[in-house]
């Protein structure tokens, strides 16, 4: 015999009830969810709100989307969405990507530029390589990095690699829209947000929204990074193949050719990164200067890094940031090329500024990097060397005395290549 309509009613709504039960564990299920994927497809993108009219015009150009999918171990592709009508403000484009499992293709139509890369291993091994979202250009289509972690091998580890300190805050909402809410951090820039996680179905990712308190934007300013239409896939689709042009220009990194077009360069030009500003009084120190002696405590142990033990030796000191992208960049390729020469008389510190040592320490874990970091708290020795904007690196010779003086970090063979000369002719004198 049925069962009456009203059991039935009852046990559906009593099912749905119990779904929407606050959960503090619905970001663990999150990861078994895409665990068991082989792939899907997601719209995903950035979506701008504004209560001022004025601005309405700036806050329609950065609203876009980026359909796409992404299918293990690692195949995928992300393309540019539906656009928002011509509001006369300059745009930066969304680069089209597309990996068939051997080649990452990457491609600015508007600029006929592109790019070619090795695809990874797997969703994991891209992530780990931190100049391949600039190669690829998928570190600029805002949110790919999470997408890509969720499809990885380990979801879990690499997921809250590109996070902090995720906490539960609840359940949010009701019925179709209800979430799961959590507070995190942004790990490159340490901006807070709240991460949303569906409280009906599946437990898909849907969002993450800024907190903008204290940031100057205006009241009623609201930024949302939205995941929607998440669907589960069994076979690759055709969807995001890449068809290279006649005339367009092969790049080596699709984000600098972007970022060149934005400053009104042509694509292909080798960009000069801008250093990012730091608030010290630039001091006087400067090529053919003694180097300033100093000592600072170092973030891996309780000793101290003295540039005064290391007098006979070539120092190089690597001013930067765990915010300042050029830095994160520039870093392995400095301790690299000074570590291939440590048994030769070279050494190196990484000297860090005016950032909390907790901060730091997550940060190198998170990268895996094991070179000294002494701590320029106050930004004191920065201020001593001249520092004013970073990444800012400092060559001292064997006598004490400032040889080469480097600020910003542009392209990583030429930067290796001009360090190793640098470094070999003064282990030479």
């Amino acid at each position: 015999m049925k069962a009456p309509f009203s059991i039935v009613a009852f046990v559906l709504t009593a099912g749905a009830s119990f779904a929407q039960q606050a959960d503090e564990n619905a970001i663990e299920r999150m990861y078994e969810h895409y665990q068991q994927l082989e792939g899907c497809s997601v719209n995903f993108g950035v979506s701008v709100k504004t209560d001022d009219p004025m601005m309405a015009a700036f806050v329609d150009s950065m609203n876009r989307s980026s359909p796409g999918y992404v299918f293990k171990p690692n195949r995928f592709a992300f393309w540019e969405g539906e656009k928002p009508e011509d509001t006369g403000m300059p745009m930066m484009p969304t680069p089209l990507i597309y990996s068939d499992g051997s080649t990452v293709t990457s491609a600015v139509p508007s600029l006929d530029a592109y790019a070619t890369d090795d695809a990874p291993e797997d969703f994991g091994v891209l992530l780990d390589d931190m100049t391949a979202g600039l190669r690829q250009g998928w570190q600029m289509v805002p949110g790919g990095n999470f997408v890509l972690a969720l499809m990885s091998p380990d979801p879990k580890a690499a997921f809250e690699s590109q996070l902090q300190d995720i906490t539960y805050d609840g359940l949010v909402g009701e019925g179709d829209t209800a979430y799961h809410a959590y507070t995190t951090m942004d790990f490159e820039d340490g901006t807070k947000m709240e991460m949303r996680i569906a409280a009906t179905g599946e437990p898909w990712l849907v969002g993450f929204k800024p907190d903008l308190t204290g940031s100057g934007a205006p009241e009623g300013f609201e930024v949302l990074l939205a995941f929607a239409d998440w669907t589960p896939l069994t076979d690759v689709p055709d969807d995001g193949k890449i068809t290279i042009e006649d005339g367009w220009e092969e790049v080596e990194m699709i984000s600098e050719a972007i970022m060149l077009a934005m400053q009104g360069g042509p694509a292909g030009m080798e960009a000069e990164p801008e250093p990012a500003a730091i608030e010290v009084a630039g001091g006087t120190a400067a090529e053919g200067d003694n180097a300033p002696v100093f000592s600072l405590p170092l973030l891996q142990s309780e000793g101290e890094f003295s540039l005064a033990a290391h007098r006979g030796k070539v120092v190089v000191l690597d001013f930067w940031a765990t915010w300042c992208p050029p830095c994160v960049r520039g870093l392995p390729v400095v301790s690299s090329v000074t570590a291939d020469l440590a048994d030769r008389g070279v050494v190196f510190a990484a000297v860090n500024l005016m950032e909390d040592p907790d901060t730091v320490a997550k940060f190198m874990k998170k990268k895996d990097w094991d070179f000294a970091v002494p701590l320029d708290s106050d930004g004191a020795i920065a201020n001593q060397f001249g520092v004013s904007g970073i990444p800012h690196s400092v060559i001292i010779d064997k006598k004490g005395v400032i040889r080469h003086v480097h600020v910003g970090f542009g392209n990583a063979s030429e930067a290796e290549k001009n360090l190793r000369a640098e470094l070999e002719a003064l282990i030479a004198e």
